[in-house]
């Protein structure tokens, strides 16, 4: 049986999915071909009676659930939560589509640019998407103008969605030699050092950030009415017994 399992793992990795081969990577292999007692459920089943009344604002409510969650698919070298944002993605369930701040932040690094942008959301609410172009041409950031340039004038920062605020922080968290960064558009704004310090301390050191927790934060946001019955849907075509098991042991205690 092993054996089988050995030649399966090679075949995988002549389809351009190496994978390393040793005696950890066959076990989970042989634990993954095990059904989980009740974890393995049809999937139509899954769609229809599982989760489909209870959102992503529910999920979030239980702090040991997305903790869970979050250990279960915090995984670098598999991209998990990656595969799950992009098939969220692809389903039209949230409507960003790039994940490069997710991904650097897993890293490290986190973001100044969003810090300033949230905290702006609070202390400058009125501020309109036109003194944001005011300080992209002002500071001669012709790529952030590039990415503002087709929203109304009169719409609130405030407002502006996730997906143009990462692509914003991508550029503005960059230092580059003779470009104004973040701390240029933050002062413009009217923060000061103090306020800039408090932004600069957004960095995150590797290991500090889930990008899992920081997808769900996003559905959130961008789909309150999401159910979960979604995340159930990819867990049982992405093969994650594991996690449809965690989303309905939390659905059974509800």
């Amino acid at each position: 049986f092993v054996a089988i399992q050995s030649q399966r793992l090679l075949q995988g990795s002549a389809q351009g999915q190496p994978r390393q081969l040793n005696d950890s990577t066959i076990t989970r292999q042989l634990d993954d071909d095990i059904p989980d007692g009740d974890s393995v459920v049809d999937e139509e089943e899954d769609s229809s009676q599982y989760g489909n009344d209870v959102t992503i604002l529910d999920l979030l409510d239980n702090v040991g659930v997305v903790h869970e969650l979050s250990a279960q698919l915090d995984d670098y070298q598999n991209r998990w939560y990656l595969r799950l944002a992009q098939w969220l993605s692809k389903e039209r369930l949230i409507s960003t589509t790039k994940f490069d701040h997710l991904e650097r932040a897993f890293h490290g690094g986190g973001s100044p640019t969003l810090a300033w942008l949230n905290a702006n959301k609070v202390y400058h609410p009125d501020d309109a998407i036109s003194k944001l172009k005011e300080c992209a041409v002002k500071h001669r950031r012709g790529d952030v103008m590039k990415i503002i340039d087709h929203v109304a004038d009169d719409l609130r920062m405030s407002v502006l969605s996730l997906q143009v605020q990462h692509q914003i922080a991508d550029l503005l968290d960059q230092t580059i030699v003779g470009a104004s960064n973040w701390e240029s558009f933050a002062s413009h704004f009217g923060f000061d050092y103090s306020s800039l310090k408090m932004f600069r301390a957004e960095r995150t050191k590797p290991g500090d950030f889930s990008p899992t927790k920081w997808l769900l934060e996003l559905c959130r946001n961008e789909n309150p009415s999401l159910t979960v019955n979604h995340l159930i849907r990819w867990a049982k075509k992405a093969g994650r017994n594991d996690v449809v098991k965690t989303i309905k042991v939390f659905l059974s205690k509800r």
